[in-house]
């Protein structure tokens, strides 16, 4: 029989099952802790990607609002200004009505609307002159925005009707 040769390295312990688990789940923290570094990592260059977008977007908006301004007002504004309003002041005289009474015209060449108030003395007449308004040419449309009834101390005994009335009106035809 052959002996044993005496081992003269001291003998290694073995490695514990909780030392494993605990290594295997420091290697896990490690990994995780790295990929949550590198996606903050690529969401911080897209925002600074975005600031530097919106501050380029902000420079331009300026530029185009500076040079806006030198131009001063559009063709398309200084057009509609130099067109005569006398069509649009037109309409009312083809459509007045004894029973209708113009308290205040507003007219907006830019817009191209009319805002009529106006009080009349009954309902009919009203809806009427809305009518007679709508179906003149040239009227895109005739709206009552506001209507409201009058005391009856201010028309002896009879209210009459304060309305408001908006105008929109077409390109006229060159």
């Amino acid at each position: 029989m052959r002996s044993r040769l005496p081992e003269f390295l001291p003998a290694r312990p073995r490695p514990s099952a909780f030392a494993l688990v605990l290594g295997t789940v420091s290697i896990a923290v490690a990994g995780w802790t790295a990929y949550e570094f590198l996606t903050l990592r690529s969401l911080g260059n897209a925002v600074e990607a975005a600031r530097s977008e919106a501050a380029q977007w902000k420079r331009q908006l300026a530029a185009q609002r500076s040079a806006q301004r030198a131009a001063g007002p559009g063709a398309d504004i200084v057009r509609r200004q130099a067109q005569p309003m006398m069509p649009v002041l037109g309409w009312l005289e083809r459509t007045w009505s004894e029973d209708v009474s113009y308290a205040r015209i507003d007219i907006d060449a830019n817009a191209r609307s009319q805002r009529l108030e106006l009080e009349t003395r009954n309902e009919a007449a009203l809806l009427a002159l809305i009518d007679a308004l709508a179906a003149t040419p040239g009227v895109r449309s005739a709206s009552l925005v506001r209507q409201q009834r009058g005391s009856d101390d201010e028309a002896g005994g009879h209210g009459g009707i304060e309305a408001t009335i908006q105008l929109r009106w077409e390109e006229p035809s060159p």
